[in-house]
């Protein structure tokens, strides 16, 4: 993981999974500290995203 911690590609893909399930979203944005939406924007802004989110 950490020798494509910088891939766009491979973060998308995590953060696809972290938007996959709402309850482990939350989990995670509460645990971290973060706005629940903030995961969403930064998945557009990588390859594959949707720039609606943004």
């Amino acid at each position: 993981m950490r020798a494509r911690a910088n891939d766009p590609a491979f973060l998308g893909g995590v953060l696809d999974f972290l938007l996959g399930d709402e309850a482990q979203l939350l989990a995670f944005c509460a645990e971290t500290e973060i706005a629940p939406e903030l995961p969403a924007r930064l998945r557009a802004a990588l390859p594959g995203g949707t720039p609606e989110a943004l």
